[in-house]
């Protein structure tokens, strides 16, 4: 087996995972020009339109590449 994997052979938590860090990427790529607050309250206006189910993980993997 190479080292690339098939998303379709992932088991469906670490597809969600794939999809939350995605998210976070869209989400601090939309606000990557803004500054301080306007930064906080558009990133929190973007993140209320994902679903609440998957929040969480996106949450953290904005956390997770902030401390990049």
């Amino acid at each position: 087996m190479s080292g690339s994997s098939n998303l379709a052979s992932l088991l469906s938590a670490d597809r969600m995972l794939i999809e939350a860090d995605k998210t976070a990427c869209l989400i601090r790529w939309k606000v990557r020009d803004l500054k301080g607050s306007e930064r906080q309250r558009q990133a929190q206006l973007l993140l209320s339109t994902v679903p609440a189910s998957v929040q969480g993980a996106v949450v953290e993997a904005l956390k997770a590449r902030a401390a990049r």
